[in-house]
């Protein structure tokens, strides 16, 4: 009975396997740079609160807190760069179960695999531009 069920956790292991692998591997490389990743994620709160009518500041309230931020800053940030190969393993894994009509109605999300980098890309950039008034812009060296 289980032995139809073998191959199909076997195929589900190695998914997995490869999608935490993409994401451990991105962690590293996301905690190395926490902290520009981080005054990237502030710049916006910490430029609304240079006004002189708020007085107020990021802190930290617990000693640890500093050494959690950096590890949600680069697991979050992780996330982000591993995202396509989690939705490429995700459709592997998928797709053989699929009939052909099924997979015709698909290019969608094969679409946002592809090209999720230039969407996230543009969503920035549009955030930082229309969020406080152009001026996460001069974060880039961009004039506005």
């Amino acid at each position: 009975m289980f032995e139809d069920l073998k191959p199909h956790l076997e195929d589900l292991r190695k998914r997995l396997v490869i999608s935490t692998l993409t994401i451990g591997v991105a962690f590293c490389v996301c905690f190395g740079f926490w902290e520009v990743i981080f005054d990237w994620v502030a710049f916006p709160i910490q430029s609304a609160l240079k006004n002189e009518s708020i007085r107020a500041h990021l802190a930290t309230l617990t000693v640890l807190e500093g050494v959690f931020v950096a590890l949600k800053v680069a697991f979050f940030g992780s996330l982000v760069i591993a995202m396509p190969v989690i939705f490429w393993q995700f459709w592997l894994f998928v797709a053989p179960g699929l009939y052909k009509h099924e997979k015709k109605n698909s290019p969608a999300f094969c679409g946002i695999c592809k090209h999720d980098v230039f969407l996230w890309c543009g969503v920035c950039v549009l955030c930082s531009a229309t969020c406080c008034g152009g001026e996460c812009l001069a974060f880039w060296k961009w004039e506005v």
